[in-house]
């Protein structure tokens, strides 16, 4: 599947909203690895590979020795996580460099499917995009 991240329109409070909602599950996940080229573009870099159950994931994160330790912690607690759908809502910037993308995830844990909509922070560094906090 070749992936394109959703056009962006004005909000409200500083946030930007998408014009289309651009969805993911894992039957659409399937070669959508389009890297950091936009903090939407490493958003769904991450959560396609993590639906197919690869490690391609790590391609969007900054360098190990350069990761924070709540990174760490986050990408171990989700460790055991499946996905099952990722919606993009909207965007904001954080400060110079550094995102949060509002999405909707699916997350399937054990037998329960549990719906959620919280905010991944991204950040560019050296001309490319990574995940720095992911939502647990």
């Amino acid at each position: 599947m070749t992936w394109a991240a959703p056009a962006i329109e004005a909000g409200e409070d500083g946030w930007e909203n998408y014009a289309s909602t651009a969805e993911l599950a894992p039957d659409t996940a399937d070669g959508v690895a389009p890297g950091g080229v936009s903090p939407e573009a490493a958003v769904a870099h991450f959560y396609a590979s993590r639906m197919r159950g690869d490690s391609r994931w790590s391609e969007v994160l900054p360098p190990e020795g350069e990761r924070e330790g709540v990174l760490e912690r986050k990408l171990a607690k989700m460790k055991d996580w499946g996905y099952e759908g990722l919606r993009f809502l909207k965007r904001k910037p954080k400060s110079r460099g550094r995102y949060w993308v509002k999405v909707g995830l699916d997350i399937r844990l054990g037998d329960r499917l549990k719906s959620i909509t919280n905010e991944v922070t991204v950040q560019e560094r050296e001309g490319s995009w990574v995940v720095i906090r992911p939502p647990t």
